[in-house]
């Protein structure tokens, strides 16, 4: 948000963006439809809301082809003793551009970490060698047997 250059003064202009995270590509345009009625009730009299969208990733939806994909890394990290978490994150990523291609493709397989984009990011360096094995090991399973493409 922003409003204004100085303090204590009502400003001519503000500005909010707001990021909208979606699993259906349908609900792109409810939330769009919902935000341009919110936008024609103002509470300030002599005011204007202007709605403007930018493009962005696409939704990575739940699907079968990526709860296959899904099942076969489980499987891979149950080898190892370990589980691995399932579910969106609303993270915007290649593999929703992959998904959009027809292509499946999954979210998420790197080391486990913790406050992205902050500057107290982290990473789990126990989560490291494990990842790495999963996404290798997935990797020879697929070349060999290659997913089939989302239709």
């Amino acid at each position: 948000m922003s409003a204004g250059a100085r303090y204590n003064i009502i400003p001519e202009d503000a500005s909010a963006a707001i990021n909208v995270r979606v699993r259906d590509k349908a609900d792109v345009e409810k939330v769009a439809a919902a935000l341009e009625t919110s936008a024609k009730t103002t509470t300030i009299p002599d005011t204007k809301v202007t709605i403007r969208r930018e493009a962005s990733f696409p939704p990575l939806p739940n699907n079968a082809a990526t709860d296959a994909l899904a099942d076969r890394a489980a499987a891979i990290y149950a080898g190892l003793g370990l589980t691995i978490g399932r579910g969106g994150n609303g993270g915007a990523s290649e593999s929703a551009l992959a998904h959009e291609a027809g292509v499946p493709a999954l979210d998420g397989l790197g080391p486990v970490g913790g406050k992205f984009h902050s500057e107290e990011e982290y990473v789990d360096l126990k989560s490291v060698t494990p990842r790495l094995y999963l996404f290798t090991k997935l990797l020879m399973e697929l070349g060999r047997n290659p997913p089939a493409r989302i239709k």
